[in-house]
């Protein structure tokens, strides 16, 4: 039997089990959120029950494989769910993977274009477009995975760069194509393209980024 929920005249929400039993407001809010998560609205929740609310929409968020959570590091399950067209709920990858699949993934051991979802993913690197009108996404977004303790390399001309350097070349890479074809063709910045293939292994918590990789693509000259 489902939980009981009620609130005392002292204004405090008070739980009971299926024999009457009072339980614990930890125990009674956790149990009440899971039973009741669809018909909720976070508004009329008490605070420890908000708390449980926004775990359960955190967990019911993340993707897993046999019963496991499993990371999603620069949103490559999501992109494969929407690559092979599958309801955009899709959160249990045990039907869709085997082990072996899924640790290619995650150890960042496929290297083409996501359309090879589709065919149950064989050599993923991610592709980031990024234009430098908006400040290198790439950069935002890696330096966002920094601060949440990754390390990041930056490898150019045999010279490889790491932390806070490895972020700088990067950044001075991109300005010195856009420069260069500012210079050459009279392309605005924002029409210069980075196309980062991005190594990205959340097992070590490695990111790296090789120069020699990076697609640039003027997109015309200026209007």
């Amino acid at each position: 039997m489902p939980i009981r929920r009620t609130q005392g005249r002292d204004g405090r929400v008070y739980y009971f089990n299926q024999n009457g039993r009072r339980v614990s407001e930890s125990r009674g809010a956790r149990q009440y959120v899971r039973e009741n998560y669809s018909q909720l609205s976070r508004e009329s929740l008490s605070p420890r029950e908000q708390r449980s609310y926004t775990a359960s929409t955190r967990a019911r968020n993340q993707y897993r494989f046999e019963g496991q959570f499993v990371p999603n590091p620069f949103n490559v399950l999501s992109r494969f769910v929407r690559a092979a067209n599958l309801p955009q709920d899709t959160r249990d990858l045990t039907n869709l993977f085997n082990r072996e699949q899924l640790n290619r993934i995650l150890d960042n051991t496929y290297t083409q274009d996501i359309t090879t979802f589709r065919n149950h993913v064989q050599n993923i690197f991610e592709s980031y477009q990024t234009r430098s009108g908006d400040l290198l996404d790439s950069y935002s977004e890696i330096r966002s995975y920094m601060q949440r303790g990754y390390q990041f390399n930056f490898v150019q001309n045999g010279q490889s760069f790491s932390g806070r350097d490895a972020l700088e070349q990067l950044a001075n890479f991109e300005n010195r194509w856009q420069q260069y074809y500012l210079n050459e063709r009279g392309d605005l910045l924002d029409n210069v393209e980075f196309r980062h293939r991005i190594r990205l292994n959340p097992r070590t918590r490695m990111i790296e980024i090789y120069a020699d990789e990076t697609d640039i693509i003027p997109r015309g000259g200026t209007p």
